[in-house]
């Protein structure tokens, strides 16, 4: 609740704050889905659902905060009810054990992880949360569709939850793939795991199955179709258009970056420290590239991994191949071939997280040979229990210590930078708000270190502009802004300024 009263940051100004299309409800559907590009002042056409929430946002609490802030809240306690939910389950489902402890530990661990704030701190991190909430939600729905007298209804609230996921964010494209994985792993009346029987009926029942339950998955993959065509005719492609003048990735070099991204979440999601707002990774050019190849071959062992405790037996292994599978598959949307604006960031680690918790607390159980009951008189049992607990304590302190970084975007800023002195835009974002605050010769520092990195922008020009405004050196400002609109002639704010400081001139030429 720490969270309630922090001010909007980074990327809440251009989706909220300065976004005319949350301010108005006339003509809202065509506000929330249109064809052309957005930008500044306008919703995300292919998150309408999101952007929906923002407009009730403002509609009750215009400007406010705190409402924005209290529904990102309750989307992860929700989340956070829904893991509980379904760990239970898939113990129930994998073991015939009913436990209850070890699906709130796993549940408790994801609510306390610091890499979590990203989604409930920053607002605009909601579409994880919301897509995160409707893709469990529709697992939910579909798991109770195995043993309710109501299937229909149970299959109509999945399937209608799928859609308000994709429509929340593209992550939940997933969804139908990890349903198949569903029915491979129970058993014909799904009840149990399939490949606890020898290979050749596993393999012999899952097809039965998929053969009498085919129109049940075919509703998924018919909407997943659709939304496909939809957004590759409509919107002119399946991922993001690189509009950010901060980031050049083509299909090579981000599928190459991947591979040591993904190992950075790794380290995040065990060890969460060297967190970030804006994690900044240099391009890969090859495979043969040292941190590229090394990467590589760590994933790969990840991989192998996979198929490793899907063959053996062991007492928990069914339950650590589910939790990698969930890992890698909720993962691959954003860390496949398919260029986003920025190659990492901790918030697409929050339907991967369930995953990854799932298998940690899976392998503990393993390693410390707990038997498949809660028997707090087990002195294995006891001893995990009180190792997560201390995890979740220590889980839980260090999100608080991080959360008030975004009370002042200044320190979390700073943080960026000190992580990642070549990150143009970190340094660019530090320099704002110095200037914001008065502070003009660090301001100056932030953006003369954003144009050492990159000469290319533009954004940093002008500000640099603003500056010698302020400092009365007119002629220096006016180079800055002409050499703002060089690089970008459609930077509307350089053009204004320019033309307010030549109008400006002229009428003091007129009073002289």
């Amino acid at each position: 609740m720490d969270t309630l009263n922090h001010p909007f940051i980074f990327d809440d100004l251009a989706n909220i704050v300065y976004n005319l299309d949350i301010k108005d409800l006339s003509n809202l559907k065509n506000r929330l889905i249109y064809q052309s590009g957005y930008g500044m002042g306008q919703n995300d056409p292919s998150r309408p659902f999101t952007y929906f929430t923002y407009t009730l946002n403002y509609f009750f609490g215009q400007l406010n905060p705190f409402g924005y802030h209290l529904i990102n809240v309750l989307i992860h306690m929700g989340n956070t009810v829904l893991i509980y939910f379904l760990t239970l389950n898939l113990f129930f489902l994998f073991y015939k054990a009913r436990l209850f402890f070890i699906p709130l530990l796993v549940a408790l661990v994801f609510a306390c992880h610091p890499l979590q704030i990203e989604v409930v701190t920053y607002i605009s991190g909601r579409a994880d949360g919301l897509a995160t909430f409707f893709y469990l939600l529709s697992i939910f729905f579909f798991l109770n569709a195995f043993f309710s007298q109501r299937k229909r209804i149970f299959y109509f609230l999945s399937l209608s939850s799928f859609i308000f996921s994709f429509w929340s964010k593209q992550i939940g494209v997933t969804l139908p793939l990890m349903i198949l994985i569903f029915e491979f792993l129970l058993d014909s009346n799904g009840s149990s795991p399939v490949f606890l029987s020898n290979e050749k009926n596993c393999s012999n029942s899952f097809w039965q199955k998929i053969d009498k339950r085919k129109f049940i998955h075919l509703g998924f993959w018919l909407v997943l179709g659709l939304f496909l065509l939809f957004r590759y005719f409509y919107f002119g492609g399946l991922g993001d258009r690189i509009t950010d003048p901060w980031e050049r990735w083509t299909r090579l070099s981000y599928a190459l970056t991947q591979p040591i991204v993904i190992l950075n979440y790794f380290r995040l999601l065990l060890a969460p420290l060297g967190q970030s707002i804006d994690h900044f990774i240099e391009p890969a050019k090859s495979v043969l590239e040292f941190r590229t190849f090394i990467s590589i071959l760590v994933l790969g062992f990840s991989l192998g991994m996979i198929v490793y405790f899907f063959k053996k037996n062991w007492q928990y292994s069914k339950i650590i191949f589910f939790g990698m599978i969930w890992f890698f598959l909720t993962l691959s949307p954003t860390s496949s071939f398919f260029p986003i604006n920025d190659a990492m960031t901790e918030r697409r680690l929050y339907l991967p997280s369930f995953g990854f918790i799932l298998c940690g607390v899976s392998f503990c159980l393993m390693i410390f040979k707990v038997p498949i009951k809660e028997d707090f008189k087990d002195k294995s049992f006891l001893k995990l229990s009180i190792s997560l607990c201390l995890v979740i304590f220590i889980f839980a302190g260090l999100t608080l210590k991080r959360n008030r970084f975004y009370k002042n975007p200044i320190f979390l800023w700073q943080e960026a930078v000190q992580l990642y002195p070549k990150n143009a835009r970190a340094q660019y974002n530090l320099g704002n708000h110095y200037l914001k605050v008065g502070e003009l010769d660090q301001a100056f520092s932030c953006f003369e270190n954003a144009l050492q990195i990159d000469l290319k922008l533009a954004e940093p020009h002008n500000n640099l502009g603003l500056i010698y405004l302020q400092r009365r050196e007119f002629k220096k400002a006016e180079e800055s802004f002409q050499k703002a609109l060089m690089i970008k002639p459609g930077l509307l704010v350089a053009r204004q300024n320019l033309e307010k400081l030549k109008l400006s001139q002229r009428r003091k030429n007129k009073i002289k």
